[in-house]
């Protein structure tokens, strides 16, 4: 139930640019620890890359609702 409240759900109730934004720069500020994170232990790297995937899911989603509204 958390997971499609995550990806489609949200979109339609906060709007999608803003699920889609967030994702964005949730995964951008992520991706930018993953060299700190793979100095300081391989199980940091491991978490770090978990959690880009975490917040990249519901992208997908919200991108398809803007897609739609704007076809």
């Amino acid at each position: 139930m958390l997971i499609k409240f995550l990806k489609g759900n949200s979109a339609e109730k906060f709007g999608a640019k803003w699920i889609f934004g967030g994702c964005i720069i949730a995964s951008g500020l992520l991706t930018l620890l993953i060299p700190l994170a793979a100095r300081i232990h391989v199980g940091l790297l491991i978490a770090v890359r978990f959690l880009i995937g975490i917040f990249s899911g519901p992208g997908f989603p919200s991108a398809a609702a803007l897609w739609g509204k704007w076809v």
